[in-house]
């Protein structure tokens, strides 16, 4: 999957937040702040962090792009349609959406189980529409997220939260982006696939030429 966070770069390199910070040529504040996702940061602070890094900056998660009002209106409107008429489930084995579809649990804050038996894994309505429109790369890109979101749903990172106080999750490969929330059953960890997004990140090499930095 794609993206790692400040603190997984700053980990690696076995630096304290001061040093890694002195790394990246910012204050400690202003790494404190990209942790935040403050979003008065200006942009060529992102460009000149994820340089450092040698990577581009929508593999930084803290600099991976947020999504715009309509987007989250759009998927908000899908949720409230898959509790109205229940979700899809998806096989990861077969790699493809069912015919069963299920009812989801109530939207709480916090139910989340300390034993969960199984990972299930499905779409809304809107969600199942995307997957059809995908390209076969497209759909290998997302099998791939799929399956290892059946092994662990939490293997994405956050982005945004609806309206409802519904927390949305993304994971990402390439070009393939998938948004989620996660629902609770008494035995069931329940990953509910919102969206499938389509859009290029760039590579390191198109943010050189764009935001050039002497290293």
């Amino acid at each position: 999957m794609y993206g790692k966070s400040l603190e997984d770069f700053r980990r690696e390199r076995d630096m304290e937040v001061a040093e890694f910070a002195m790394f990246l040529g910012i204050s400690t504040r202003t790494y404190t702040q990209l942790l935040q996702r403050d979003p008065t940061i200006p942009e060529n602070t992102l460009h000149k962090v994820a340089s450092r890094l040698e990577v581009a900056p929508p593999a930084i998660i803290e600099c991976f792009p947020l999504p715009s009002s309509a987007a989250v209106n759009q998927i908000r409107e899908r949720l409230d349609q898959a509790d109205a008429y229940g979700v899809i489930v998806f096989d990861p084995e077969r790699g493809e959406p069912t015919e069963e579809r299920i009812t989801l649990p109530p939207h709480t804050m916090s139910n989340k189980l300390t034993m969960v038996s199984r990972v299930l894994i499905t779409f809304t309505d809107g969600a199942n529409e995307d997957w059809r429109k995908l390209t076969h790369n497209q759909r290998e890109q997302a099998r791939r997220l799929l399956r290892a979101l059946s092994i662990s749903p939490q293997g994405g990172w956050f982005w945004s939260t609806d309206d409802r106080g519904r927390k949305l999750w993304i994971v990402s490969s390439s070009d393939t982006h998938l948004v989620y929330t996660i629902r609770y059953t008494r035995h069931d960890e329940v990953v509910v696939i919102a969206s499938i997004l389509i859009f290029p990140l760039p590579s390191i090499h198109e943010y050189e030429e764009k935001y050039p930095y002497n290293l």
